[in-house]
């Protein structure tokens, strides 16, 4: 049997489709619904029909040189080829509408499909009542499977019915609180990093990535914990994305990045956040990873400060300050032509904008350069705008009082830990033998020392440990 290639290939209209894919003896593999607003004619396989259906996929230069238009096309069908005509024996497409109903009524009709290996290609949100709905509709067909946000490989029903479970779940710990926004995500973090790293086989990568996959198996790598971490945030509202790093030795790491809007805290900003660095480390036994908070919350700068040169990445180059102010002295001094605008293809701006109110457009490099400029100005402030010793301080202690009285066990809570907490979390070990060599390190406990005592975090702190203390005593009493 031959590889079954179906055909990707976006445009505007919002229908969905359904690709009936053979073999040589027109026997179906495999049955895709398509539900991601595609349009492409498979019934037609020609050189016109191939330009038309990856036209979506060519690069912003294309708009303005054309003259390159079939050289880009060319090189992309070579890179990330959509079609191969030899795979496909026999393809019919059918029009749906939003609701399901007709894509019901089909499947009704054409019972011998339901024995078929069939994917609902809809990027599902995490949605409870959409599960319901798809179970209700389609719970006859036997092997069914739909994609997923935070998976790469397509699920079950059943097994996208347990994702959801387990988010909300997590999701509605953190609801049980009245916590900030701010103090939603420090919960979120600890949550997500509660793993110990593991790594699947090669050939099974997904497993130790996908949001699926590391909820209801054993392994997880870096992938995997962004997408607990971003799952849990966007079910609270929260806006956050992956993006990838490239190290030295060009392995890729996954690490989020998150809009704050806090008004508890005055803090709007974009963030980012590592917990597969903040993870626990030996085994699952190791409490020691929640005595910090190394590469929670960081700036822009600060990330680049900490990496040291280790990773690269070129989606947030323009949070550099520096970055920008060579790019307007280019625009000054006339020094610059429209091919600059290549440098923004792997610049994350629509990222930028869907996570911000910001609205960044490529096209007023050409038309608006300074408005441009001013916009980037404000997303780099927006990412570099550091969070305060006080602050970090004032939500570790809002966040880690409730956890320790839902469970003292796990969550230490005292002064000894919340000074080693936030030592752990401003300096890596190598800055804070140098700040200790200077005697800066002992500034630093005593600034922590006088904010607590000042704010009555220090007398706070007895009061919960003497609350949570009665009633283990009255919970030992009913027992």
């Amino acid at each position: 049997m031959k590889p079954i290639v179906f055909i990707d290939s976006k445009n505007s209209m919002s229908k969905e489709k359904i690709a009936l894919c053979y073999d040589d003896e027109e026997e179906i593999l495999e049955i895709i619904i398509d539900m991601k607003s595609y349009n492409f004619d498979i019934k037609k396989i020609s050189d016109k029909d191939i330009k038309k259906g990856v036209e979506d996929f060519l690069n912003f230069s294309n708009r303005y040189f054309p003259e390159q238009r079939d050289e880009n096309l060319s090189n992309i069908l070579e890179q990330k080829p959509l079609i191969i005509k030899d795979y496909i024996m026999k393809a019919e497409e059918y029009w749906f509408g939003d609701n399901f109903a007709e894509i019901n009524a089909f499947f009704s009709q054409n019972k011998d499909f339901w024995d078929k290996k069939i994917i609902f290609n809809i990027e599902a949100d995490l949605d409870m009542n959409l599960y319901n709905t798809l179970q209700r509709k389609f719970g006859f067909i036997k092997d069914l499977k739909i994609t997923v946000k935070g998976n790469s490989e397509p699920v079950s029903l059943a097994e996208y019915k347990e994702t959801i479970r387990i988010i909300e779940q997590k999701v509605q710990e953190i609801k049980n609180y009245d916590l900030s926004p701010f103090e939603q995500i420090m919960y979120a973090y600890d949550i997500a990093r509660d793993r110990l790293y593991a790594l699947e086989d090669d050939d099974q990568k997904f497993k130790s990535r996908d949001l699926t996959a590391v909820l209801l198996g054993d392994k997880i790598t870096c992938g995997g914990f962004v997408e607990i971490f971003n799952a849990i945030l966007t079910k609270l509202g929260i806006k956050c994305a992956c993006f990838s790093l490239k190290s030295v030795n060009s392995k890729r790491h996954a690490r989020s990045i998150v809009y704050i809007d806090d008004d508890k805290y005055d803090i709007k900003g974009l963030y980012f956040f590592d917990p597969t660095f903040d993870c626990k480390k030996n085994d699952n036994n190791d409490m020691e990873y929640l005595n910090k908070y190394l590469y929670f919350a960081k700036t822009y700068q600060q990330m680049q400060r900490m990496d040291k040169g280790c990773f690269k990445t070129n989606d947030f180059v323009y949070f550099d300050e520096n970055k920008i102010e060579e790019l307007e002295n280019n625009l000054k001094n006339k020094n610059h032509d429209l091919a600059m605008i290549s440098d923004f293809e792997n610049v994350h701006l629509s990222l930028i904008n869907s996570l911000t109110d910001l609205n960044i457009n490529v096209l007023d490099f050409v038309l608006e350069p300074m408005k441009f400029i001013a916009v980037l100005k404000d997303a780099a402030t927006l990412a570099n705008q550091k969070i305060s010793l006080e602050t970090f301080l004032r939500v570790l202690y809002e966040v880690r009082k409730r956890q320790y009285y839902a469970n003292p066990t796990k969550y230490v809570f005292d002064m000894e830990t919340i000074i080693n907490i936030m030592h752990n979390s401003i300096f890596d070990k190598q800055t804070r033998k140098l700040l200790a060599l200077f005697g800066e390190e002992d500034k630093v406990v005593t600034r922590v020392k006088k904010y607590m005592k000042d704010n009555n975090l220090d007398s706070g702190i007895e009061r919960v440990k003497v609350t949570r203390l009665l009633k283990t005593i009255a919970n030992n009493k009913e027992s």
